[in-house]
């Protein structure tokens, strides 16, 4: 049974998210995240955050999943939560594109695989949070959850951001009202006496 664990798939979009989640999984960074997740599951499956890119208004989180165990991991359903202030669940962050759409992977015992997980851009300010969660397919294997600090985020995306300025210059910009002692003109008088 084919599944996929998104709200929307444009074909459009499609063909360039996969492009860009195959050029974030063949290309090695010495800018490397590592943020990990909270816990190993299967007691030796270690999901790591490796890096984060930002292509208009998609961001692109790579995922390094790394199956130390002696059995097969079953990736499951994955999906990301954004947090406030106060650590509650602010908004579910809609998936635009998974690495699998069709099917989702099996990792073998001692292979580590890449995923790339897509969503529309979050406004996320400092203090609060993203939360990229992983689930085995079997549930008794457990969730994995990777915390991305509002921080972290913000420094990813300034890594990639430039600077806007001006145009227009505020000396340049001319007063519009008439001064006191300037006499209106008729059109203006014609106005006032409607």
């Amino acid at each position: 049974m084919a599944m996929v664990n998104a709200d929307f798939f444009i074909a459009a979009d499609t063909l360039r998210n996969f492009k860009i989640a195959d050029s974030l999984i063949n290309t090695s960074s010495s800018d490397i995240l590592n943020i990990t997740a909270d816990k190993i599951l299967n007691g030796g499956v270690k999901v790591t955050l490796e890096n984060i890119a930002f292509k208009d208004v998609h961001t692109y989180y790579k995922v390094k999943i790394e199956n130390n165990t002696k059995e097969d991991f079953l990736l499951g359903k994955t999906y990301m939560y954004w947090y406030d202030k106060q650590d509650q669940a602010k908004m579910i962050i809609k998936c635009s594109y998974l690495t699998y759409i069709n099917f989702y992977p099996i990792i073998k015992p001692g292979t580590s695989q890449y995923i790339v997980f897509a969503t529309r851009s979050p406004n996320v300010i400092e203090s609060e949070s993203l939360v990229l969660f992983i689930e085995e397919r079997r549930k008794e294997k457990g969730v994995a959850g990777i915390v991305i600090g509002g921080k972290n985020y913000i420094d990813e995306l300034a890594k990639v951001q430039t600077s806007v300025r001006s145009s227009v210059d505020s000396k340049a910009v001319k007063q519009t009202k008439p001064q006191e002692d300037e006499k209106p003109n008729k059109k203006s008088r014609r106005k006032k006496n409607k």
